[in-house]
């Protein structure tokens, strides 16, 4: 479940320029938004002990009663399905430019939505086994960009200053709450997953705590990455910074089109923070006697076909927003997140 949170957290947020109103100071915005994530994480963490059977859904019924937590888990699902859309659409409007600019976007749309829903059928066990498969290549994937871009001269780390040169007004607006909600506010949805898994074992929270931190570093050091290499006016301007910036990656015309290692990273964290926007949790067994039952009873049943019920009201949503669209621009502009703000 570690390398799901890990995938999950980073998902499509490196695609994007966060905390563009800060400037140079985006890295002292998103470090705050950070810390304000981590006693969340803490919150739900501290949640999940004093209930370690229920999840998100059923702690809501038992604590805020019948209707208003039924009404409450509602809002919740209408909130991932929300989320899962919008992720999708990243994937499809990056699909379309960079690799397929030729094929609708209701087809990516609906090839990337088999593929994501027919992983969640199958249930969180094998949500976390393909997590802890991909997760090396995205680090591997990642780290190669990184070097690619030193090796070539591309930093510029002068572009972090002057610090503060507009004092906090501007850090505090872009922190509070776009980056609280996107991107390390979601881990709530893991409050879904908390009792899945065998939380009571020694480490367990030490280890989430280590993989949200060093998630919440890495995205800032990428969010900076794409300041040194574009600077502060052209990063802004642009649909995919990141994009923009593993470009400029040419070693003497041999290692060209490095874009297309950039986008399999990051159709791997994207698949995978999908996959856990759609998973619906099966209906878990009572425990009897007083002893919980083992989790590898959860992973008994098969073909669950539940989560693609999610397919077609997402995928008439996506494939209706294409129609007033020209995603075949270099500089096509997302109507749902943008370089500059999340809202």
């Amino acid at each position: 479940m570690i390398a799901c949170l890990a995938l999950y957290e980073i998902g499509s947020t490196t695609l994007f320029l966060l905390a563009a109103d800060a400037k140079q100071d985006a890295w002292i915005a998103m470090t705050m938004a950070a810390v304000v994530g981590f006693f969340l994480l803490a919150v739900y963490l501290a949640m999940h002990r004093q209930d370690p059977d229920r999840d998100l859904f059923a702690l809501c019924r038992a604590y805020l009663g019948k209707w208003t937590g039924m009404a409450i888990g509602l809002s919740f699902v209408g909130y991932f399905a929300y989320e899962a859309s919008r992720n999708l659409r990243d994937l499809v409007e990056l699909t379309s430019q960079i690799l397929l600019n030729d094929t609708p976007l209701f087809v990516i749309a609906l090839i990337t939505i088999s593929v994501v829903a027919n992983t969640a059928r199958y249930g969180a066990r094998m949500l976390f086994l393909c997590s802890l498969v991909l997760f090396p290549f995205v680090v591997v994937g990642y780290l190669l960009l990184v070097l690619m871009l030193s090796g070539q001269h591309l930093i510029h780390a002068a572009s972090l200053l002057p610090v503060l040169e507009n004092g906090w007004h501007p850090v505090f607006k872009a922190a509070f709450p776009q980056l609280v909600s996107f991107p390390f506010g979601q881990t709530i949805l893991f409050l879904v997953f908390f009792p899945l898994v065998r939380s009571q074992t020694p480490g367990f929270t030490r280890s989430v705590y280590m993989a949200y931190v060093g998630v919440s570093i890495f995205l800032i050091g990428m969010n900076e990455l794409i300041l040194f290499v574009l600077g502060q006016s052209i990063a802004e301007k642009v649909t995919f910074p990141l994009l923009e910036s593993v470009q400029l990656i040419e070693f003497s015309q041999v290692f060209e089109r490095m874009d297309i290692l950039f986008v399999f990273v990051l159709f791997l964290g994207l698949g995978v923070k999908l996959a856990a926007f759609f998973y619906r949790r099966r209906d878990r067994p009572q425990p009897i006697d007083g002893h919980r039952i083992p989790e590898r009873r959860l992973y008994d049943r098969r073909g669950d076909f539940r989560p693609l019920l999610f397919c077609r009201p997402i995928i008439r949503t996506t494939s209706g927003w294409g129609r007033s669209l020209r995603p075949g621009s270099r500089f096509f502009k997302s109507p749902f997140r943008s370089s500059c703000s999340w809202s």
